[in-house]
């Protein structure tokens, strides 16, 4: 298990998320999406 917590991402004055929690479980299968050059990396 991964345990993420408190994080936060901000592009320039655009805050994206604050405080955002996630929790990764062993057998998931987790994605990210989003359009090119949307920091996904």
């Amino acid at each position: 298990m991964i345990i993420i917590e408190k994080i936060e991402k901000i592009f320039g004055n655009r805050k994206l998320f604050e405080n955002l929690n996630v929790t990764f479980f062993e057998k998931g299968l987790y994605g990210i999406t989003g359009e090119s050059g949307t920091g996904k990396t």
